[in-house]
């Protein structure tokens, strides 16, 4: 029996991870790390906590409306996709307080005088209201502040976070 049979790939990847954090963590302040060459990364863990737990809330709280992945086209949609609202908050010289609370106070009490995007009443409609605590809504739109969702590296993290979800 080999550790082949005993574990899937994925599997000997976590014990290879483990091992290795085991190793780091005896390690001595004047030791020079142990790292073998060609050990596979795993992509999720770039993510840290803070931002599994604002993909975790988006996840639940806006990917119904604002599909990231951009299947069934636009009919199937109820909101614009998130990268796109990015877009229209997200403008050059905007402070991360700025964007967070302009974030805020259209998810608290959505109307037509506080939206930026102005198409996507046309096409979908004013967001309704919706209840979402203010500390969840800051965390959510300080990683949209901080994540360009329509870049590739974020399409890796978020395929990764689905993956990990499954």
């Amino acid at each position: 029996m080999n550790l082949h049979s005993i574990f899937p790939a994925s599997g000997r990847l976590a014990v290879i991870t483990i091992g290795l954090l085991f190793l780091l963590a005896f390690q001595t302040k004047d030791a020079s790390p142990i790292v073998p060459e060609n050990v596979p990364t795993i992509a999720f863990q770039d993510v840290q906590q803070h931002d599994f737990k604002a993909l975790k809330m988006m996840a639940q709280q806006c990917f119904s409306c604002h599909n990231p992945d951009m299947t069934g086209g636009p009919a199937s949609r109820l909101g614009p996709p998130m990268f796109m609202v990015r877009r229209h908050y997200y403008k050059e010289g905007v402070t991360k307080e700025d964007f967070t609370n302009s974030i805020i106070s259209f998810v608290e009490k959505p109307n037509e005088e506080k939206a930026k995007m102005k198409g996507a009443i046309k096409n979908f409609g004013l967001m309704p209201g919706i209840y979402v605590d203010e500390a969840d809504i800051k965390l959510i739109a300080a990683y949209i502040y901080d994540n360009d969702l329509s870049s590739e590296d974020w399409k890796k993290k978020w395929e990764a976070f689905k993956n990990r979800q499954l």
